[in-house]
């Protein structure tokens, strides 16, 4: 996977207003509507909003599976993944999708309780035009990751640039360069740079998928 069809991805997700998202119903049919793209945990992890009353939530509880289809018609671009959704009740998550003007949809505000929330896991995916054949989401995530330290291994800062180089060499000192990161995030995650989001970015897949970083 080369890194220009990362940051094409990467820039399809994250410019996206709305996304596709399947369910499959009571008789085998897939079932699909567009909902607001609001917010992710990196590419491995989707979060949607809807009421818990809908009918899909029922399908979703009955039948996990799911499929998410981001798009870009004007670029003629499409990124399909495939995995499961979860529907999450809990205040944590409740509290993480909430948005200025959900109220005309829970008009309870962010306990309502027809307000869930979907957690989209995505297991594969597949996208157009860079490459047709599915590919493991780890193996985007992997890939990603090793852009972004790239990055960060060059940009002339030692706080995260020393530890970077020193992940990049051998993988052992994940924990090390995932304080620096948060120090870096502390001291300039929020100054406009491109780095802003590549730190928070770089925690959520490093804290998230340890393990797999660390072989």
């Amino acid at each position: 996977m080369t890194n220009k069809m990362i940051s094409e991805i990467t820039s399809l997700v994250e410019n996206a207003k709305t996304v596709f998202v399947s369910s499959v119903d009571e008789n085998g049919y897939p079932n699909t509507k567009a909902m607001l793209s609001l917010q992710r945990d990196g590419l491995g992890v989707h979060y949607f909003s809807t009421n818990l009353s809908s009918k899909r939530v029922s399908q979703f509880k009955a039948n996990p599976k799911a499929c998410i289809y981001y798009c870009d018609e004007s670029a003629f671009q499409g990124l399909m993944l495939t995995g499961k959704i979860e529907v999450c009740t809990d205040s944590y998550h409740k509290e993480l999708l909430w948005r200025e003007g959900f109220e005309m949809y829970y008009p309870k505000g962010v306990t309502d309780d027809d307000y869930c929330v979907y957690k989209f896991i995505a297991e594969k995916g597949r996208y157009y035009p860079g490459s047709r054949e599915t590919f493991d989401i780890n193996e985007l995530i992997k890939a990603e990751i090793m852009m972004i330290i790239e990055k960060f291994s060059v940009s002339g800062w030692d706080l995260i640039s020393i530890p970077s180089k020193a992940w990049l060499d051998n993988r052992n000192n994940t924990a090390e360069l995932i304080t620096a990161i948060e120090q870096a995030d502390k001291e300039c995650g929020s100054c406009g740079c491109e780095f802003d989001n590549l730190y928070k970015k770089a925690l959520i897949y490093l804290k998230s998928n340890i393990e797999i970083f660390c072989k």
